[in-house]
């Protein structure tokens, strides 16, 4: 079960093929998108179940290097991220054994706009926009861990979609799982480890090792915060997809989808199932698949509220608990949910049929 927290209720993710509960309300039930004249309020008739009110939220004045800065601030700053091509990121593939080749994009540090701006079509209220840097440049899997990958290094796979094959995404994976898999990483490349991890196979646990202050410190293959998977996802790119932006008639699973149908597997296109990893266009920075195809752990633990007021530097979620974010929609997700800006949730001991996840790793 994957949720998102809006303005005053917990909007439950409906997931097509197994049905949980998130904490309100009880019943889980497929919520409509938006409305592009109420910016948000979703219809008490069809949706009796739940009542959320997305309210429309005006961007504050952020504040950059010690001044009041508007929105325009940041596209001027020297701090922003060069604009280099997908070839000068990818690096060569990596050997995973068994015959596997992992194959890395290299982000660079810089800065950029997290969230949305108040007018994009299908926003919710926990998006509020404000600048991100992060002062270390980090590798990011490709495309998202294939079954192949994951039975290799734990030895088990446990996909629901097992049918579509080892080169489709590991789906029905728990944040635990997920973190032990970035811990086989590192021990193949003889890197440190991240996690702290107790038991094994579905039954293992894990947490951030108490070595390290912030996932950022970690030499070691970790799953990403979720301040480095927007801005990777974002590749540059200021509207709600690297595809281009949505419009309130393509919120939900029209077709065709000119932003999402070349780019993104979600309900629009998908037929209901995964589909071969990386077989959809690159954003630009070559990446793949980060949006649709299968939700994607974050390292963070999430309180479910809105960002801190202001600008942030290597922001990292620590509240406790067992609620980490979850990115970039998915097959059986809605065209509004691969926003890049959009924030789902799920609990770290749930593995639902659409959850999966890509490692990275801080770059020296």
């Amino acid at each position: 079960m994957i949720c998102a927290r809006t303005a005053r209720a917990t909007l439950a993710l409906f997931s097509l093929a197994l049905l949980g509960a998130c904490d309100q309300p009880s019943a889980v039930i497929e919520a409509a998108p938006p409305d592009a004249g109420t910016q948000g309020r979703l219809d008490a008739a069809s949706v009796d179940a739940i009542r959320v009110d997305v309210y429309r939220q005006d961007l504050a004045v952020l504040d950059l290097a010690g001044h009041d800065a508007s929105l325009s601030d940041l596209a001027r700053s020297d701090t922003r991220l060069p604009d280099t091509s997908a070839s000068d990121r990818s690096s060569a593939g990596q050997d995973a054994g068994g015959g596997i080749v992992l194959d890395w994009v290299s982000v660079p540090a810089g800065s950029f706009y997290m969230g949305s701006p108040a007018g994009e079509a299908g926003r919710y209220d926990d998006e509020t926009r404000h600048a991100v840097t992060l002062t270390r440049g980090f590798e990011i899997l490709k495309i998202e861990v294939t079954q192949k990958v994951f039975s290799n290094l734990l030895g088990y796979n446990p996909s629901t979609f097992g049918a579509c094959g080892p080169n489709c995404p590991v789906e029905t994976v728990t944040w635990h799982q997920a973190a032990a898999l970035c811990n086989a990483l590192s021990d193949r490349y003889a890197r440190a480890r991240c996690y702290s991890c107790t038991g094994s196979g579905a039954a293992v646990a894990c947490a951030l090792s108490t070595g390290y202050s912030k996932p950022y410190d970690c030499p070691g293959y970790r799953l990403p915060t979720e301040a480095e998977w927007e801005y990777a996802a974002r590749a540059s790119s200021t509207s709600a997809s690297y595809g281009g932006d949505l419009d309130a008639a393509h919120l939900v699973c029209e077709q065709p989808n000119a932003s999402l149908d070349s780019i993104a597997w979600f309900c629009g296109n998908s037929g209901g199932v995964t589909h071969v990893a990386g077989t959809r266009s690159a954003n630009a920075w070559g990446l793949q698949d980060m949006l649709g195809s299968v939700w994607e752990w974050c390292d963070d633990t999430w309180d479910r509220e809105d960002y801190p007021a202001g600008s942030d530097t290597d922001p990292w979620g620590d509240v406790g608990g067992g609620i980490h974010p979850v990115r970039g929609g998915a097959y059986n997700g809605e065209a509004q949910w691969t926003r890049a800006a959009f924030r789902g949730w799920g609990e770290h001991d749930v593995a639902d049929v659409s959850l999966g996840f890509r490692p990275a790793r801080t770059l020296p």
